[in-house]
């Protein structure tokens, strides 16, 4: 049996709106955990040219180097970045025209 979608149908027009904005828009969507934040965002994300990433440490380096990992197993090309801005480029030029791309854990990166 698959998860259930339920409750998020406001949340996901909120997403589809901002995205047929046509401009280049940062989202937060915050709550307490196992809401299904994660899993509206994945909903989102079908169909579209999107990267989703995961921070998982808060010291510079090894979260650069961590989602440089991440980045270059979802893409298959080597890739390794020193500043959060080099890596949020490439990805949004080698995704293309509208591109999403997801930081789960955003918050940790307040000191990068």
């Amino acid at each position: 049996m698959g998860t259930r979608f339920v409750d998020r149908e406001r949340e996901l027009a909120v997403l589809e709106e901002v995205y047929a904005s046509g401009r280049s828009e940062l989202v937060v969507v915050y709550g307490r955990r196992r809401l299904g934040k994660t899993f509206l965002i994945r909903r989102f994300l079908r169909g579209r040219r999107g990267l989703y990433l995961v921070v998982n440490y808060a010291e510079r380096e090894l979260a650069l180097r961590d989602l440089s990992r991440q980045l270059s197993v979802a893409t298959g090309l080597e890739a390794s970045f020193q500043w959060l801005r080099d890596l949020l480029r490439f990805a949004a030029r080698l995704l293309g025209e509208r591109p999403v791309i997801v930081i789960d854990g955003f918050q940790r990166l307040a000191g990068i």
